[in-house]
Order: C-alpha cells, then structure tokens, then sequence
C-alpha cells in the first residue's frame, strides 16, 4: 500500500511502478494492479538506476502466462 501512495502522488516513478509489477508477478497477488504498473513503466524513461524496458516487458510476459495458466486451470 507504501508503493500505491508513492505512484499516486508522483505517477512518473518507474521505479515504484516497476515493483509494483514486479511484487504482483512474484506474490500472484492484485496482477491487474501488476499489470497496469509495468504497462505505467512503458510509457516512462528509467533512470540508470532503474530495471529496463526490456525487463519490464519480460514481467508483463510472465504475468500473462501466469494468467493464461489459470484460465486453462479453471477448465
């Protein structure tokens, strides 16, 4: 909820929206908050300090086939 409150207040924080995703990826938790975060991390520029583009996109990847998984889980 720390990293809800830093991206609402400052919505061009990569880093606060790459954890964000990066968390709902690896607890399978709010992965639509996950998701639109890593998406938020797309649209900016990352610091040197921050994790890629490219890694970003990988964690969106990965998020969706944690959610395609399920869907065929579900059947």
């Amino acid at each position: 909820l720390v990293l809800a409150d830093v991206t609402r207040r400052n919505p061009s924080h990569y880093g606060a929206h790459f954890t964000v995703g990066r968390l709902a990826l690896e607890s399978g938790e709010r992965k639509q908050e996950g998701e639109a975060a890593l998406r938020r991390c797309l649209e900016l520029t990352p610091t040197e300090n921050d994790e890629s583009h490219e890694a970003a996109a990988r964690c969106l990847d990965q998020l969706a086939a944690h959610q395609a998984g399920a869907v065929i889980a579900r059947r």
